[in-house]
């Protein structure tokens, strides 16, 4: 985000979107640990509809345990995420 133009970024904020997968959508499964350790805040949702390549529902991770393994190694004072993300 810090080669996007300063005109794309007033008052120094960005929006990025994020498509969660299907079998995360729940309210419960929001990603809010994640989102706060990558130092992110969400802003408004949108319902849209994706067609995953793997179905998660049979061995997926209990979601916070999902959450925190995919924020390992996430500086939440970083100004930039990592490149995973």
């Amino acid at each position: 985000m810090q080669a996007l133009p300063q005109a794309a970024c007033p008052s120094d904020i960005a929006v990025a979107k994020v498509d969660l997968h299907p079998a995360y959508i729940a309210k419960s499964f929001f990603p809010t640990i994640l989102l706060g350790q990558a130092g992110l805040t969400p802003v408004g949702s949108r319902t849209v509809r994706v067609r995953p390549r793997n179905d998660l529902r049979k061995k997926a991770l209990a979601p916070i345990e999902r959450m925190l393994e995919m924020s390992k190694g996430v500086d939440p004072y970083s100004q930039t995420a990592p490149p995973s993300l």
